[in-house]
């Protein structure tokens, strides 16, 4: 087996003895130099290999001046072979840096081989013993002990906490030795993150944006940071700012406030039109049909119709009505940049919801949808996640009459520290309310929000004030799994139960309260 030492000498004769190689009875030759650019020397075809040489070292000295870290010496005809090339040598003087840099390619070149992950890190560590202040060498050793760190505790090792620890401190040093290292800070606020050092996060975070405001990943830390620390509406300021700077679009007055008025219950009595959409292959056709046989079982004083937005109908029930992606990608510049959760924001606030309800339902238009309004009548829309399970009665919860409804983020584990936040799993309003969420991303462009926004609830927030939370008006009706459920027992007043993040309904299928209601 090759040494460690053995490893790291040939990497270092490597980049200090870069080959010249010399195709016999071509025009142009090629010199990789020793900072690592390739440099074309055009010579007259000459016949003897000597005049070859003589003529190369001429063109090669006369480019000294481009690589004065360079030494031309002892320079041979050397022939190899058949191939009809030959190769001669230039010596470069390494520096202490030469040497990290050196050993820092070869750690990378060891991880990309699957190598053994301590080789890896003991040659990150020479690496800074050559330099102590090169910032890549700190930056990947970090990021090669928090994967080790990650591994470990998955497999339940308690010395994972140690290894998280020294993977942040030489993250530390990686923004310390280069502080304009933008990947560095995102990596760094990201650990601050997970350990909540919120303070420490925000100040990475604005230090990167003075040095790259476009960073996306840097504006999500910022805006998680700023909302963890209950700066929530400072949050949506800040996003306003880069968003009017890059857009000329003033988004300093909300456009769409919701009354302060409290909602009537049982006021709504009409036919609701239950929207879901199954998108790529996160979820399957039995989320769709299971959703609709729950309603079916626990919506009893009125009539609903579901709605399915998807690009695989295949296994979804016939009762079920299919849409097509199609009629909205067409509306869209970029459809590429609409997946996942963004195509909610299409699906739902888009100017013609209303009209491909009505349609697909076979309900009678009084004039087309091109004309604008196409039926007086409300159309009421309840959205629901698919990956939520129905526990209980519906009556009340969609008997909501206000003007838009969905879920706080104060009853949500995972976001419980965000207070006043926004959640989309279930939304309630009338088919056309909203149109201005859409048509503003469309003005500003998808590109730019996905850029600063990194959640179509934050974009929710943005652009609606005061919106209904479902859950402070019907009280312990609607739940979140991992905080609500324990002992695998629904509290009894339960009726919703949505499921964020980990566990899925899915992974839980041998419970009985699974059982019973996701069926």
């Amino acid at each position: 087996m090759v040494s460690f030492k053995e490893n790291l000498g040939k990497e270092l004769r490597r980049v200090s003895c870069p080959s010249v190689y010399v195709p016999v009875g071509h025009t142009f030759y090629s010199w990789y130099g020793g900072n690592g650019l390739k440099t074309y020397v055009d010579l007259p075809k000459l016949p003897k290999p000597e005049r070859i040489c003589t003529s190369i070292v001429s063109k090669l000295q006369s480019l000294h001046v481009a690589y004065k870290d360079t030494e031309l010496v002892d320079f041979k005809w050397a022939p190899c072979g058949h191939t009809g090339f030959s190769w001669m040598q230039a010596r470069k003087t390494l520096t202490r840096l030469d040497k990290a840099v050196a050993a820092n390619k070869l750690a990378i070149k060891m991880k990309t081989k699957n190598r053994e992950t301590y080789r890896c890190i003991n040659m990150y560590k020479t690496s800074l013993k050559f330099h102590e202040g090169y910032a890549f060498a700190w930056f990947n050793l970090s990021s090669i002990l928090f994967t080790l760190a990650e591994n470990l505790k998955s497999i339940g090792n308690v010395v994972f906490e140690q290894i998280l620890e020294a993977s942040l401190l030489c993250m530390e040093r990686a923004v310390l030795s280069k502080p304009d290292f933008v990947a560095a800070q995102v990596s760094l606020s990201a650990a601050y993150l997970r350990q909540r050092k919120l303070q420490d996060a925000i100040l990475v975070c604005e230090n990167a944006l003075a040095v790259d405001c476009m960073k996306s990943e840097i504006h999500y830390n910022y805006a998680v940071s700023l909302r963890l620390m209950h700066r929530r509406r400072t949050s949506i300021s800040v996003t306003q700012k880069y968003l009017q700077a890059i857009s000329h679009t003033d988004l300093s007055m909300r456009p769409i406030v919701i009354r302060n008025v409290v909602p009537v219950l049982q006021d709504y009595k009409g036919e609701v039109h239950v929207v879901c959409i199954k998108w790529g292959k996160k979820y399957g056709s039995e989320y769709v049909n299971k959703l609709g046989s729950s309603i079916r079982r626990n919506l009893k004083t009125r009539n609903f119709r579901l709605h399915c937005f998807t690009d695989d109908p295949d296994g979804i029930d016939e009762d079920t009505l299919i849409h097509s992606f199609d009629k909205y990608e067409k509306y869209i510049d970029d459809s590429i940049a609409w997946k996942g959760w963004w195509y909610k924001l299409l699906v739902l606030f888009h100017r013609e919801l209303k009209h491909s309800l009505l349609v697909c339902s076979r309900i009678p238009c009084d004039v087309p949808s091109s004309s604008g309004e196409i039926n007086a009548k409300a159309v009421r829309v309840v959205y629901i996640d698919l990956d939520t399970v129905i526990t209980g009665p519906l009556d009340d919860i969609f008997s909501y009459a206000g003007e838009f409804g969905l879920l706080s983020t104060d009853n949500f584990e995972n976001e419980a520290a965000v207070k006043g936040g926004y959640n989309s799993s279930m939304m309630i309003f009338d088919a056309g309310f909203g149109v201005e969420i859409l048509d503003t991303v469309k003005k500003i462009g998808i590109g730019n929000v996905n850029s600063f926004v990194h959640r179509m609830d934050h974009w929710l927030e943005i652009m609606v004030e005061n919106a209904d939370f479902l859950q402070n008006i019907f009280p312990g009706q609607i739940l979140e799994y991992r905080r609500d459920v324990t002992n695998n027992e629904v509290p009894p007043n339960g009726r919703i139960v949505n499921f964020p993040l980990h566990p899925k309904p899915n992974h839980l299928i041998n419970k009985q309260w699974i059982k019973q209601n996701w069926r």
